[in-house]
C-alpha cells in the first residue's frame, strides 16, 4: 500500500488592520461558525490500496467546526474562542487542539499557511496577554500559549510563553512579557494556543476559552498612547535615558519602574514630570532589553529601551 498525506484546513481566516486582528473573536466568516484570522490545520494519513480505493483515519471533534470555534461565554462582546481536542478513532489517540493567528491578505474563504502576522514599524509588541477559562478533564493537563517575534531576516528576536493549568470556571487575565533575544526590530509575529504543552497528555473533553488577546501593556493601565503620556530617549543607551512628558500628561509625580525581559523589577524611583526632561541612570543595568513603566494617580503606561 502507498501512504499519502491529505491536509484538512480546520478553520479559515482573513487579514485585519488591528495589531492583533480579531483579538476578541467577534468576527466570523459568513457561515457564522468559522473565526476570522484564527484557526489550525490537521494532517491525516490517507491510504490507497492496489485497486485505487482510499481510506483515512476517522477523526471526531468535540466541536462540529474543528479545533476552534466561537462561543457565547466571554468577557466582552459576544464571543470568545473555544479550543478543544479531537479523537482519532482509528488509532485510539487524542489529538491536542491548536489555534494560530493566521495571515492572508486576499481571501476570507481560501485557507493558507500561517506565515506570521506583520508588525507595523514602531508598534508596541512587548507581551502576550489574554483572558481565559480552562476546563481540563484531568488535573495533569497543561495548556500553553506562545507569542514569537521575528525580524525581517526571519530570525527569532523574542518570545513570550504562558502555561495554563488547573480548573478555572471564572475568566482570569494572564500575561507574560516578551523575552527579547536580539535588538533587531520585530517585523512579524506568530501566536499559538496549544491544548497540550510538551510532556502533557491531552484528554478528549477538555476545553480552553480565550478572549481579548493583547500584545502590549495597555491592559495594565489606560488606553492612552504611550507617547501621549511620555517619551523615552534615547531608546538605545549605554548610560542615561530621559523621560519627557507627553501632550496627554499633566505635571505630576510618577513612579518609575524598570523591568527586565524576564519580568523582574530591576530599578524603581519616583520623579516629577514637568516641562523639562528627567534623567534616569541605567549605567548599572546589564545589557539587554528593558521596559520602563511610569505610573501616576491617573495614568500608567510602558515604553521599551535597550541597554548596550
Amino acid at each position: 500500500m502507498k501512504n499519502l498525506y491529505l491536509l484538512f484546513a480546520v478553520c479559515t481566516f482573513s487579514i485585519a488592520e488591528a495589531q492583533v486582528p480579531n483579538p476578541g473573536f467577534e468576527e466570523t466568516l459568513s457561515d457564522g461558525f468559522t473565526l476570522k484570522n484564527w484557526g489550525s490545520f490537521l494532517a491525516t494519513t490517507v491510504t490507497i490500496d492496489e485497486n485505487g480505493n482510499s481510506t483515512s483515519d476517522e477523526i471526531i471533534f468535540q466541536s462540529g467546526n474543528g479545533f476552534c470555534s466561537p462561543v457565547g461565554n466571554c468577557v466582552t462582546g459576544s464571543w470568545s474562542m473555544m479550543l478543544t481536542n479531537a479523537m482519532n478513532m482509528t488509532q485510539n489517540t487524542v489529538i491536542p487542539g491548536k489555534a494560530s493567528l493566521f495571515n492572508d491578505a486576499e481571501s476570507e474563504t481560501a485557507t493558507g499557511w500561517n506565515n506570521g502576522y506583520p508588525i507595523a514599524p514602531g508598534a508596541d509588541v512587548s507581551l502576550l496577554g489574554f483572558d481565559y477559562q480552562f476546563f481540563p478533564m484531568t488535573e495533569n493537563e497543561v495548556a500553553e500559549a506562545t507569542l514569537e517575534l521575528f525580524g525581517a531576516s526571519g530570525q527569532s528576536v523574542g518570545k513570550a510563553v504562558i502555561t495554563i493549568s488547573g480548573f478555572s470556571s471564572d475568566f482570569n487575565y494572564v500575561y507574560a512579557p516578551v523575552e527579547f533575544t536580539s535588538a533587531e526590530a520585530p517585523a512579524f509575529m506568530t501566536i499559538e494556543f496549544n491544548m497540550a504543552k510538551e510532556g502533557s497528555t491531552p484528554e478528549f473533553g477538555s476545553m480552553l476559552l480565550v478572549d481579548n488577546v493583547k500584545v502590549n501593556f495597555s491592559p495594565l493601565g489606560n488606553n492612552t498612547n504611550t507617547r501621549d503620556l511620555f517619551t523615552v530617549f534615547p531608546t538605545i543607551t549605554s548610560g542615561e535615558i530621559n523621560i519627557v512628558k507627553g501632550n496627554a500628561a499633566t505635571n505630576d509625580q510618577f513612579n518609575v519602574t524598570i523591568i527586565d525581559a524576564t519580568g523582574k523589577i530591576v530599578k524603581q524611583q519616583t520623579v516629577e514630570l514637568g516641562d523639562s526632561p528627567v534623567s534616569i541612570d541605567t549605567g548599572k543595568l546589564a545589557s539587554g532589553v528593558y521596559f520602563l513603566k511610569a505610573s501616576s494617580k491617573n495614568a500608567s503606561n510602558v515604553a521599551r529601551f535597550i541597554k548596550k
